[in-house]
């Protein structure tokens, strides 16, 4: 099995470093982490920073086909194609029969849609809210 990363993906032993905003997994040559392996398809998996978290998303993949040997799992468990599922920092991914560990910064503070939410909120609030939130 045979591993390179393109320069906008760092791996450090089995760990990879989610900085960008979309890490594509495969052993096409486009990928930017590509894995060589027979139980790696070219177009395998998607790291997706959205809104400051990190989700992973399997390209393919079949939970129900036990014969199925291209499968994603994390923290051991296989996913369903086509869905994101939201990550932790340290979480474990396998990509076929290679294991991982994605490495990030977990996003601090509130997304834009819940600060114009709160905005909205304030607006109508009393003095005596605004005051207090202010302080």
């Amino acid at each position: 099995m045979e591993v390179q990363a393109s320069g906008r993906v760092r791996i450090e032993g089995n760990s990879i470093c989610v900085d960008k905003e979309v890490i594509a997994v495969g052993s096409a040559a486009t990928a930017d982490l590509r894995i060589q392996s027979p139980r790696v398809a070219a177009e395998h998996a998607r790291v997706e920073r959205r809104a400051g978290r990190v989700y992973l998303l399997a390209l393919l993949g079949d939970v129900d086909d036990l014969q199925c040997d291209t499968d994603t799992c994390l923290e051991g468990t296989q996913l369903r194609k086509g869905v994101a599922y939201l990550l932790a920092p340290g979480a474990s991914v396998a990509f076929g029969d290679t294991q991982w560990t994605l490495d990030f910064e977990e996003h601090q503070g509130s997304t834009a849609a819940a600060e114009a939410l709160f905005q909205g909120m304030l607006a109508g609030a009393s003095d005596e809210v605004k005051s207090a939130l202010e302080s």
